[in-house]
């Protein structure tokens, strides 16, 4: 009988052991919605909208829009993300005017990564936007056109990489 508990008990220890192995191996996917923030300041009231895709295809079904109400003044805006994309187009209003967009950031949870284009804003592909340029906490954009945009590469893999650290 005391041959048949060692036994036992040694198996036990090796199955704790593998769940142990199998829970500190195992790795997530990160799903879900990333979070697209920014402080928004513009000289009128506008409408901005963003368009997300794993593309760059454009529908209205993947786009969130949000009103830029006070001129003048500070105004936090968030957009929900599906994570399986790859491109954010942020649309400026539909009327010409001036923009200072600070803290331009993808976020999931406690995690957030900035958009790399902003660092050199001269390499955004743009439309109808007169000019672009880094400021100390993010963007001064002047728009010239009623459909101005910028496009945006989504740094959900930098995003991923300091999750799975």
């Amino acid at each position: 009988m005391g041959k048949k508990k060692k036994i036992l008990g040694v198996l036990g220890e090796v199955c704790l052991a593998l769940f142990n192995v199998l829970i500190l191996c195992h790795k997530t996917e990160v799903g879900g919605f990333y979070d697209l923030r920014m402080s928004v300041t513009a000289d009128q009231t506008q409408a901005i909208q963003i368009y997300y895709s794993a593309g760059r295809e454009l529908s209205e079904e993947n786009s969130m829009v949000q009103t830029y109400e006070t001129a003048g003044t500070i105004q936090e805006m968030s957009f929900s993300v599906p994570s399986n994309c790859n491109w954010i187009r942020l649309d400026l209003g539909d009327k010409p005017g001036t923009f200072e967009i600070e803290n331009l950031s993808l976020s999931y949870k406690k995690f957030q990564t900035v958009f790399s284009g902003t660092e050199n804003p001269e390499t955004l592909e743009t439309q109808q936007i007169s000019s672009v340029t880094k400021t100390e906490n993010g963007l001064a954009v002047v728009t010239d056109g009623t459909d101005p945009f910028i496009w945006l590469e989504m740094e959900s893999d930098s995003l991923y990489a300091s999750m799975e650290k």
